[in-house]
């Protein structure tokens, strides 16, 4: 049985009557709910794939998120879900930009408004479909980077450091033309179309480490002037 696709939002913490009525309003645009106990089950059981979101109740910063100095939730900006907090009366602004800082994508203030939640479900939804992509394309390239043989990793390595067919080709002792035969073949089992095709996704499978990026202008220049 294939596992659920679509997106999903998960309730967490919220007591009975809150949880019923938002779940109702949920439904009633079809989305799927599910009820979770706190954060750590939904992170075993949520897929990576799937697109989805958490509506978590907390009364204060300290209660599940963490201020201060004390330990965060277990939540970071690229965690697989995207989740939002409902706070109660006494979450301020400032609680509510601690609360930002500590992994939250958003934050709602009771009493709830109908449309307000939808909306910012629907944000949460939509930021994090970009991030179950990117996971469903790295584990498809995962397989089928592992089900290329031996000489092909090596010569999709060495391709992808920047060597050319007659460097690759002298690196690994064989002629240039079998390295062409297998850049071909690489291409065709990564679904590749091109050679710039092979370089990002021999960087998205690890083979080499992606380049750091560039530091800002502004700081290039402050370094100059140091």
């Amino acid at each position: 049985m294939q596992s659920p696709t679509g997106p999903v939002v998960y309730l967490v913490a919220m007591e009975s009557e809150e949880r019923q009525r938002i779940a109702a309003l949920l439904h009633s645009v079809e989305l799927p709910v599910e009820e979770r106990w706190d954060l750590d089950e939904v992170l075993h059981a949520h897929p990576a794939e799937r697109p989805g979101c958490v509506l978590m109740a907390v009364e204060t910063v300290e209660e599940g998120i963490g201020a201060g100095d004390g330990p965060p939730i277990p939540w970071a900006p690229d965690a697989p879900l995207a989740l939002v907090v409902i706070g109660g009366t006494d979450l301020n602004v400032r609680s509510a930009v601690e609360i930002m800082r500590r992994g939250a994508f958003d934050f709602l203030l009771r009493p709830l408004n109908d449309q307000q939640l939808l909306d910012c479900v629907h944000r949460a939804l939509h930021h994090d479909e970009k991030r179950a992509a990117e996971a469903l394309a790295r584990r498809r390239l995962k397989h089928r980077l592992a089900m290329l043989t031996p000489r092909e990793r090596e010569v999709l390595t060495a391709v992808v450091e920047g060597g050319s067919n007659q460097e690759v080709a002298i690196r690994l002792g064989i002629s240039p033309k079998t390295v062409e035969v297998h850049r071909t073949r690489l291409q065709r089992k990564l679904g590749a179309q091109c050679y710039p095709d092979l370089v990002r996704m021999g960087v998205r499978g690890g083979l080499i480490p992606e380049v750091p990026p560039l530091p800002a202008e502004h700081e290039r220049r402050g370094a100059a002037r140091g």
